[in-house]
Formats: C-alpha cells, sequence, structure tokens
C-alpha cells in the first residue's frame, strides 16, 4: 500500500473471509496487488529480505529482495517517496527467459498516455487474470505514461518503453 497526496493511492485488498467467494480466486493471487508476477503464476509462499530502509523525515527509502517467489528468479523492489514524487523499481533476474507483468492498483479516475483499443477476451483464465474484462490494451514500445486524477491531486505512473510490452 502505497501513500501520496494525504491519501492512499496505490491500494492493497487487504484479507478477506475465507468463505467469500473471490478469496481464493482474487485476493490471495500476487495480480491483486502491486506486484511484479512471473509467466501469470502468483509468488509461491516467501518472505523477502529487507536489504534497506531510511527514513529522513520528508523522505524515505525502502529496498527489499526475494529469490523464493518464483524458482529461477531473484526480485528486487527499491521505493522513494519525498514530497513531490514516489520512485518504484522493480527488476528480476533469471536463469532463463520469463514473461514479467507488472501490475499497479491505483485510486482516482485513469487517462492513458498512449491510444488504446477494446479487447475483449480476458488476459488469462486464472491466477486472477480471469477477473479482468472489459479491458483496453496499447504497446508500451515507446516510453509511456498514465494518469489518475483524485479529489486531492494527480498520480502518474511513468514508464520507459521496451519492445514487446503491452499494457492493458
Amino acid at each position: 500500500t502505497l501513500y501520496a497526496l494525504g491519501q492512499e493511492i496505490a491500494p492493497d485488498p487487504g484479507c478477506l473471509a475465507y468463505a467469500a467467494a473471490l478469496h481464493g480466486s482474487w485476493y490471495r493471487q500476487t495480480l491483486a496487488h502491486n506486484a511484479l508476477l512471473v509467466d501469470q503464476k502468483s509468488q509461491q509462499p516467501t518472505t523477502g529480505k529487507l536489504e534497506l530502509f531510511a527514513d529522513w523525515g520528508e523522505a524515505a527509502l525502502a529496498a527489499a529482495t526475494c529469490d523464493t517467489a518464483y524458482p529461477g528468479v531473484k526480485l528486487a523492489r527499491t521505493v522513494v517517496l519525498t514530497p513531490t514524487y514516489l520512485l518504484d523499481l522493480h527488476s528480476a533476474a533469471a536463469d532463463q527467459p520469463h514473461t514479467y507483468d507488472f501490475v499497479w492498483h491505483s485510486v482516482g479516475q485513469m487517462t492513458p498516455g498512449v491510444p488504446t483499443t477494446p479487447r475483449a477476451e480476458p488476459l488469462g483464465k486464472d491466477s486472477g487474470y480471469q477477473h479482468f474484462t472489459d479491458l483496453q490494451t496499447a504497446s508500451g514500445t515507446q516510453d509511456w505514461s498514465v494518469a489518475f486524477a483524485t479529489d486531492k491531486g494527480k498520480v502518474r505512473l511513468v514508464q520507459a518503453g521496451a519492445a514487446g510490452t503491452e499494457l492493458f
């Protein structure tokens, strides 16, 4: 869960009663959280390692790694928060090629910074992907951004483009 503009901007769905219909197919899936997925699969139950934490009052930094969430993949994440921006860096090192999905759940009204087209079918059949409907898609091969307007301001997600990147 990340906060900015005096509000929660990137919420985590939290926990839900085990008997709830979406407990297993959504809330327990990595896709429901602001995280990196490998090959459209949820992470294995695991514990990451906090590598660095610093709080300077006006700014804070946290860096963590995990090499047990996915076999053969080492994940790293660094978050820097200042009064004017949030920097959220993800990386993955692996012994073989994989498909990586970065998921960002945000509050606010979304305005994509690239042209989008409708996509009728879901992104997948399990691991939470089946719940994504009414999708828009775009190419992320060039640098791109998306804005989320809230009552308290605007949050902008900016990403460097890379060949083969698709946005949903």
